[in-house]
């Protein structure tokens, strides 16, 4: 732990905030975050030793990093685009430089919108959304206004959704290397059927055998070789 620099947040959800309060606290690492997200989340990641608020579109430095937080649609169930016009929530991705280096963090990402397959394009690593199979959203156990809402403006990117934003990121740039799809749902998508979306689009630009191409899990680190430039 002594070796983080600081934590990243991406938006108040509790499944992206919870620990990092105590993290923060315990080892005593800065925490990242729009202030929108600390207002909107103060509750679960109480006092913080040091935090720092970050603005979507404005670069900071982290240790050897820089990194660039940029916007995103997602939205909390039923708060829709009214909670996030009032400011209560300002929910980011990132992209990281560090010696001509570009990787990217997007997971969370409600719909492609404009210039996000610009904020991603010339990533050598990516982490990218990759939520859920409509059928199986449909067909599964959630509550309809749940599904709804993961199948809306400001959800959860489908295969189908994260597929054609790989394809618009690829179309600007093809420096990519490794690719993890990330952020599945347990209950309304499988590796496979990720996988295959993602294999589709790599087929496409012809980029399959020299992508390193991973599905991220729940509860398991994932090891990339990374080669040198």
């Amino acid at each position: 732990m002594r070796d983080l620099a600081g934590i990243l947040i991406t938006h108040e959800h509790a499944d992206h905030v919870r620990g990092a309060g105590i993290l923060a606290r315990r080892h005593g690492i800065p925490v990242y975050l729009t202030l929108g997200t600390h207002e909107a989340e103060g509750r679960h990641l109480g006092e913080m030793p040091t935090i720092r608020h970050i603005k979507p579109g404005k670069s900071f430095k982290l240790a050897e990093l820089e990194v660039r937080p940029f916007s995103t649609p997602h939205t909390s169930q039923g708060g829709g685009r009214t909670r996030q016009r009032e400011g209560v929530a300002d929910p980011v991705a990132y992209v990281f430089f560090h010696k001509g280096v570009k990787a990217g963090y997007a997971t969370d990402l409600g719909h492609p919108i404009a210039l996000m397959d610009q904020h991603l394009a010339g990533c050598r690593l990516l982490v990218l959304e990759f939520n859920h199979d409509p059928a199986m959203l449909v067909n599964g156990p959630y509550p309809w206004p749940v599904k709804q809402w993961i199948k809306g403006q400001g959800g959860h990117l489908s295969n189908e959704q994260a597929a054609k934003l790989l394809a618009d990121i690829l179309r600007h740039d093809t420096t990519l290397e490794a690719l993890v799809l990330a952020h599945l749902s347990e209950t309304n998508n499988t590796p496979e059927l990720a996988r295959c979306a993602a294999r589709g689009v790599l087929r496409r630009f012809r980029l399959e055998e020299r992508i390193e191409l991973h599905v991220a899990g729940p509860d398991t680190p994932v090891t990339i070789a990374v080669r040198k430039s």
